[in-house]
């Protein structure tokens, strides 16, 4: 059994077996390794990997001069509730970078904060991980205090390993530098229990490394500064791109998690906290949840304060005053980085209402790229209505190019099909530089309020896909008009191509 959790250390996080950290039982580390300035030279190997799982010892490990097979975030904060606090933080940067949730990990980092870890499966350069973790950091609003440090209240976030430089422990060891020589478990992401088994080292999963190529490449895109009109709009979401190549991306991942839909949330809020170390996903949950309902900053603070007063006290162990300020933390990053709450509806329903308003639209791509918005309203938007769909989603769901999407849809705001809620954003980090752009917020106009009349010609189907939104469009149109009546009103190019699917169907 032991061998079988040696190979998966192995194959998590050694690249390098010729400098290494050792931490002795009364607390001394040094450095080994060929390339280490000690006696001892012995490359790192299995036994030594061995006696850090029994307690024995400690080992930490380094990069490689250039490659590296992990990246982990290093929060060096000795106030429990505050290092929990920054593991949210950067937990939720990641997710909203691209990062699945299901592939990223935690463990105790020893005498105090965490480790929060993900892993690849072939090595990375050590300059794509920098870039990873300075970009991450900016998008969760902390402020560079070093070259590989940020600032955070109670301490400091720190990437490990760099290169041949810096190492970090390895998890499950005993950190010997604390009273119970506590051993480095790993931390389930949701409750913030400790996991304490060896065993979960095998569950864990690397990332396709091309991930990150995703992720830079949006984030290039992101960050371009305007040179011309026709890309004074070009802003994209992230998790659009990411979702064609990874499918568990998180944003999609949440609508068939059953314990974040709506639903599920409304009952937590109906019945409480079941355990001890779930209050604060709790509360994070119902707070996105009172965002979605329409809740401002204030009355989502004060409708928390009021659910966490009526929960057992048994159900948490925090201090009262510590969850009033894990109240405030909660609410402010929840708004200010309009952490949303993302529900999706697989059934939609086409109305000729709807549809009559946009075939008057006089280009072909005017009509589809109005459908397209209109199907992906249906889908995703909040309770108000406002709802994200990025440029290149839009492309991808009509066919256009995204320089056609940029120039059309603001012809189309003209024509009253929808309203901007929100464009351009930017995102500036603590020192006042721009991140990225936000994605725009759109509301749509010729939405049919369906009375339940029964004359009212409707299509109805399930769809789970923007790529299906130029099929869908076809087949409402023809659910809901004959050929003849399509002939008047389509351009003629767009009637034939209608014409040719009905009849290859």
């Amino acid at each position: 059994m032991m061998d079988k959790y040696v190979k998966r250390i192995n194959e998590l996080y050694i690249t390098n077996r010729n400098k290494y950290l050792i931490m002795f039982p009364n607390g001394k580390y040094i450095t080994a390794g060929k390339y280490a300035s000690t006696k001892n030279k012995k490359p790192l190997v299995d036994t030594d990997i061995i006696s850090h799982l029994k307690g024995e010892k400690t080992f930490g490990v380094f990069a490689g001069e250039k490659f590296t097979k992990f990246i982990c975030f290093d929060v060096d904060v000795i106030d429990n509730s505050l290092s929990r606090w920054h593991v949210y933080k950067v937990v939720q940067a990641l997710i909203e970078s691209g990062i699945p949730e299901d592939r990223i990990y935690l463990s105790l980092s020893g005498s105090k904060g965490y480790h929060i870890e993900i892993f690849f499966n072939e090595v990375i350069s050590n300059k794509q991980v920098i870039h990873f973790f300075n970009m991450t950091m900016d998008r969760a609003g902390y402020i560079k205090s070093e070259e590989y440090a940020y600032m955070c209240e109670g301490g400091k976030i720190e990437l490990r390993p760099v290169g041949n430089n810096l190492g970090v422990k390895l998890p499950l060891g005993k950190h010997f530098n604390t009273k119970t020589k506590k051993r480095c478990w790993y931390v389930d992401i949701t409750s913030m229990k400790e996991i304490r088994r060896k065993s979960y080292i095998s569950k864990i999963e690397q990332i396709d490394k091309s991930i990150l190529d995703i992720i830079f490449e949006r984030e290039n895109d992101l960050t371009l500064e305007d040179t011309a009109k026709d890309y004074s709009e070009f802003v994209d979401q992230l998790k659009d791109a990411i979702q064609e190549h990874y499918k568990t991306l998180s944003i999609y991942k949440q609508n068939i998690d059953l314990t974040i839909t709506y639903e599920a949330i409304k009952k937590l809020e109906e019945e409480g906290l079941k355990s001890v170390g779930t209050r604060h996903n709790a509360l994070f949950k119902l707070a996105k949840l009172y965002r979605y309902e329409g809740a401002n900053e204030a009355v989502c603070e004060s409708k928390l304060i009021s659910w966490l007063n009526y929960q057992d006290t048994k159900s948490y162990t925090t201090r009262w005053e510590d969850c009033l300020k894990d109240i405030k933390q909660i609410v402010k990053y929840v708004y200010e980085k309009e952490v949303s709450l993302t529900l999706q509806n697989m059934n939609v329903t086409i109305y000729e209402e709807e549809l009559q308003k946009i075939i008057k639209l006089p280009k072909s791509c005017q009509k589809l790229i109005s459908f397209a918005l209109l199907v992906h309203s249906k889908r995703f938007a909040s309770l108000n209505g406002d709802f994200y769909m990025s440029q290149k989603q839009i492309a991808e769901a009509t066919g256009y190019n995204e320089r056609t999407v940029r120039r059309e849809l603001d012809v189309l705001e003209e024509h009253g099909i929808f309203n901007y809620v929100k464009r351009n954003q930017k995102i500036i980090n603590g020192k006042g530089q721009f991140v990225h752009k936000k994605p725009n917020v759109y509301k749509m106009n010729i939405n049919y309020k369906d009375t339940g009349k029964v004359d009212i010609k409707r299509y109805s189907l399930d769809i789970s896909d923007s790529r299906e939104y130029s099929l869908v469009f076809k087949k409402s149109l023809l659910n809901i008009y004959s050929l003849d009546e399509l002939k008047k009103v389509l351009p003629i190019r767009m009637y034939n191509d209608i014409r040719r699917y009905k009849l290859a169907s």
